[in-house]
């Protein structure tokens, strides 16, 4: 028995340990994560499996920047790209230094020399599977694993510079006219064009303690409590740290210790309402990351890659919801109400060659939330199906709501749910 606690112990080890590549863990953006509550149908009575599929489909994206202000998805942490900044900050000897100050003649940032107007079109799309096993006692345990979809395409550099002075026509002979070709020469890697990936996100293992405790009183008929705790294990997509704006699946390489609970009411037989809120803690890793070496540079245009340690923020999630339940037969309608937050990340480099300091005024690595409704109509088919029944289904649809945040990318969306308990 020691030997197998001693393997599991050295497994959650690895998992911790998994290191991978770029600057945020968990994206800003407001598709589903697996374990969502939203995503969770209830128990059907005397079944003790249950396999949930899901589909959600993103049909708009806007982006939000840090004064809550609607912007193209390019622009949530900048409004504009900054290519003199892009050569600055790196020491005398470098080539970078050595083309800012010899062929562009140390050119002045007036404000627009050197900047780009920078947009682009994102989609995204989410499928779920999770199962979920009813033990006694009101325990149960889960299983959540996602495989996303998403693009980045049609990303255009407007070139703001004027053409007013010398300094002017030299920027946008040599560097703004050519922007391509001058990052090319600098880091060959850096894809400023879209990108287009498909793949899993993390896995999770989820256990909950759940519990009704009726009420024998005229209006308020019933309360439950919910706790749940698990993990987030490292299966996704990580980042690429060479694609601009490239979102991970997950949280890029780092395992998450997720816990949470909430409180239902029911009122009437009828009417429910509760509270849910959830933690995410997320374990930091070290690896090669694009960092800032210059106060004005802008996330798109970073030459440096060193070696950082990164502590991603506390991520919280609350719900507030109200719901008819089973209000003819099985039909049931929700409207939730869904925020979301994380609070500052935090970089150290495992280099003296540049400054912590101006590392970590990196715009993507600065607090975001998310503020959204979720309105969902689902149908149980208990009243249609008789109990000998092998399976029992249950189908739900939901539209998704945006509607404020701060350096995050939301979508309105449009899903199904479609459960089986067995």
């Amino acid at each position: 028995m020691m030997k197998i606690r001693k393997k599991i112990f050295r497994v959650f080890l690895i998992f911790c340990s998994l290191n991978t590549n770029l600057i945020y863990s968990f994206f800003p953006i407001n598709l589903f994560r697996p374990w969502d509550i939203n995503l969770r149908p209830p128990q059907w009575c005397n079944t003790n499996l249950q396999w949930i599929n899901w589909v959600e489909i993103g049909l708009k994206a806007q982006g939000y920047n840090a004064n809550g202000n609607t912007v193209n998805i390019m622009k949530i942490w900048t409004p504009t790209q900054d290519s003199l900044a892009m050569l600055k900050g790196f020491p005398s000897s470098s080539p970078m230094s050595q083309f800012l100050d010899n062929d562009l003649m140390s050119a002045e940032d007036n404000g627009v020399r050197g900047h780009f107007d920078v947009t682009g079109d994102f989609k995204a799309k989410g499928f779920g599977f999770n199962v979920r096993y009813f033990l006694p006692h009101n325990f149960n345990l889960g299983i959540y694993l996602p495989l996303y979809e998403m693009s980045l395409k049609r990303v255009q550099f407007r070139d703001l510079t004027y053409n007013n002075d010398a300094q002017d026509m030299k920027v946008r002979q040599l560097l703004t006219g050519r922007l391509q070709e001058v990052v090319a020469l600098f880091d060959p890697t850096l894809n400023l064009n879209g990108w287009s990936k498909l793949g899993f996100g993390d896995l999770t293992l989820l256990g909950e303690w759940y519990r009704d405790f009726p009420q024998g009183k005229p209006i308020l008929k019933n309360v439950s409590l919910a706790v749940r705790g698990g993990l987030t294990l490292p299966t996704g997509v990580k980042n690429n740290e060479d694609d601009i704006l490239f979102v991970p699946f997950g949280n890029d390489g780092s395992v998450g210790l997720l816990f949470g609970g909430g409180i239902n009411l029911t009122w009437f037989d009828v009417f429910r309402g509760g509270i849910d809120v959830e933690f995410l803690h997320q374990f930091g890793n070290t690896r090669n990351r694009r960092i800032k070496v210059q106060q004005d540079q802008t996330e798109f245009l970073l030459l440096a890659k060193v070696p950082a340690h990164l502590d991603p923020g506390f991520i919280q999630r609350f719900n507030l919801y109200l719901e008819a339940y089973h209000a003819w037969r099985g039909l049931s309608a929700r409207a939730t109400y869904q925020f979301w937050k994380e609070s500052d990340s935090k970089l150290s480099l495992c280099t003296n060659a540049f400054s912590n300091d101006i590392a970590n005024t990196a715009q993507s690595l600065q607090e975001w939330t998310m503020h959204q409704a979720i309105f969902q109509v689902s149908y149980d088919f208990q009243c249609d199906v008789p109990d000998w029944s092998y399976f029992k289904p249950q189908l739900s649809l939901f539209y998704k709501f945006p509607f404020n945040g701060q350096r995050a990318i939301l979508l309105n969306t449009v899903g199904v749910i479609f459960s089986l308990n067995f």
